[in-house]
C-alpha cells in the first residue's frame, strides 16, 4: 500500500513538473514570416506604418528601441499621412477618418481636437464641421522604402512584425537605413486589412532627409 502511494505521488510530481514545461512551450514564440508575408493586409500594414515611421524617424537624434505611445493624436496623423500617400486622397469626412482609424488600430478617433488651422505637430486640420484636409509634407525627391525582417507569432492572433525602415534619394539613387521598427498586429475579422495595430516600438539612425 506504502509503496502505491509512492508512486502515486511520484506521477503527481511529475505532472506538476510537465504543465508549465508544456505552457510555456504552448506560447513560445513562432518565425512565422514565410507564410505571413504572403497576406496582403499584414503587408500593407506594413508599408502604410513604414511611411509614417520613416518621417518620425529622420526627425529625432539616434536612439535605441523605444515604444511610441498610440494616443489619439498619434492615430489621427497616421491616419492622414497614409491617407495621402498610399489611399489617394488628401480630404476625408468624419466617418472615413473614424472607419480607418478602426481598420488601422480596431478603435475610433476623437476629431473635436483637430486643429481649424494649420498647426505645428498635426497632419490635418479641420476643413468643415465634418470634413477634414491633410496639412502634412510631401516626399519630394525622396521616398519610404522598407523590408519585413522577421514575422512572429507571439500568442494565437497576435504577431510582432519586424521592419527595416529606409529613406531613399532619387538624387543619388541610394537608399539609407533610418531605423527599425517592430509594429505589433492582432487578428481582427472586423478589420479592412485582416488585423489591427495595438503598438509600435522603433529605433531611429539619426539619418535626415
Amino acid at each position: 500500500m506504502k509503496s502505491s502511494k509512492k508512486r502515486v505521488i511520484s506521477l503527481l510530481l511529475l505532472v506538476a513538473l510537465a504543465i508549465p514545461m508544456l505552457v510555456g512551450n504552448a506560447f513560445a514564440a513562432t518565425d512565422v514570416t514565410a507564410s505571413m508575408k504572403k497576406k496582403s493586409g499584414v503587408v500593407k500594414l506594413a508599408k502604410y506604418t513604414n511611411s509614417y515611421m520613416v518621417i518620425k524617424q529622420t526627425s529625432e537624434k539616434s536612439h535605441s528601441t523605444k515604444t511610441m505611445t498610440l494616443s489619439n493624436k498619434t492615430k489621427i496623423n497616421y491616419i492622414a499621412k497614409t491617407s495621402y500617400d498610399w489611399l489617394g486622397s488628401s480630404s476625408y469626412s468624419s466617418s472615413k477618418v473614424k472607419t480607418r482609424s478602426k481598420n488601422f488600430f480596431g478603435t475610433s478617433v476623437d476629431l473635436s481636437a483637430v486643429p481649424k488651422t494649420i498647426k505645428s505637430g498635426w497632419n490635418m486640420r479641420r476643413k468643415t464641421a465634418s470634413s477634414y484636409i491633410y496639412t502634412g509634407g510631401d516626399w519630394g525627391n525622396y521616398a519610404p522604402k522598407y523590408s519585413i525582417t522577421k514575422i512572429t507569432k507571439v500568442k494565437t492572433g497576435v504577431y510582432d512584425v519586424k521592419i527595416t525602415n529606409y529613406l531613399y534619394s532619387y538624387d543619388t539613387n541610394a537608399k539609407k537605413k533610418t531605423g527599425v521598427t517592430t509594429m505589433r498586429m492582432k487578428k481582427s475579422s472586423s478589420s479592412y486589412y485582416g488585423y489591427v495595430i495595438t503598438s509600435i516600438q522603433y529605433s531611429s539612425t539619426g539619418v535626415r532627409m
